[in-house]
């Protein structure tokens, strides 16, 4: 790869290397989990499951927001349990971080035009 940079050439061999030791540290999960060592196979099977958030209608109150999965398929359930890595069970409550970013420049904003 060209790049301008030395910090960007150094970067750039950082991110390959770090994808290199992800891909053999699964390779190593399947291998202790009793499966074949390829790699791709668990990505290739990994892709049919699906995040979704969901966030219910509130009429007062902080806005709730709950992240599910899709169930996975059987060949991919087995998958995950010989890994062991089971997927969650139910959904799990996160925060929105966009919206507390959106209200820190709101209070940014409002600091400046006070001070104006």
């Amino acid at each position: 790869m060209f790049h301008q940079t030395r910090e960007r050439a150094r970067a750039h061999v950082l991110v390959r290397f770090l994808g290199l030791a992800l891909w053999r540290t699964l390779q190593q999960w399947m291998e202790a989990g009793g499966l074949d060592s390829a790699a791709r196979k668990p990505l290739e099977e990994m892709r049919e499951a699906r995040s979704l958030d969901v966030v219910p209608p509130a009429e007062a109150g902080p806005e709730v927001r709950l992240r599910t999965i899709s169930r996975p398929d059987r060949g991919l359930a087995i998958l995950l349990e010989r890994l062991d890595f089971p997927p969650p069970n139910g959904p799990k409550r996160i925060q929105n971080v966009v919206e507390k970013i959106r209200r820190k420049d709101q209070k940014t904003e409002q600091t400046l035009k006070s001070c104006l």
